[in-house]
């Protein structure tokens, strides 16, 4: 069992693209209790691998066998049918750095939040991956705030 579920694990890792102490926090467990996991010193429970399945869109049903819980599998495929390999997660799955970005986000007041929408909308206007509606106005810094001093 150990194995399987390193083996899945390292499957899981690769599709949340984080570190592993990130996904250990996303699933809400210490970086230590994942670790004991992965290492056979502990048993995963239901809910870390449900949770594992939740944000990396692997298939619960596969998390749960390599953590040796394929009768409990067996019983829910066999009331509702088999899952696929993975899964389309409905929401967005968000890079660490994204999420650590949304956490602060989160933190500050709307007047503030309004001028960080204004300044990503610059950024990804000026990187031309955001066209503007028309009549948007846009505040453009001086040239002079554009050039690197030279130093």
């Amino acid at each position: 069992m150990a194995r399987a579920f390193l083996n899945t694990f390292a499957k899981c890792l690769r599709a949340y693209g984080g570190t592993q102490q990130q996904l250990a926090r996303e699933v809400g467990v210490t970086p230590s209790t994942l670790s004991h996991v992965i290492n056979g010193n502990a048993s995963p429970s239901l809910e870390l691998c449900l949770r594992l399945a939740a944000v990396t869109g692997i298939s619960a049903s596969q998390i749960l066998r390599a953590a040796g819980k394929a009768d409990l599998v067996d019983l829910i495929e066999g009331l509702y049918g088999a899952a696929a390999e993975t899964k389309a997660i409905p929401r967005a799955i968000y890079s660490p750095d994204e999420l650590q970005l949304l956490a602060k986000l989160r933190l500050i007041r709307p007047r503030s939040r309004r001028a960080v929408r204004t300044l990503v909308d610059a950024c990804a206007f000026a990187n031309g991956v955001l066209e503007l509606p028309p009549g948007h106005l846009v505040r453009r810094l001086p040239a002079t705030h554009l050039k690197r001093k030279a130093g």
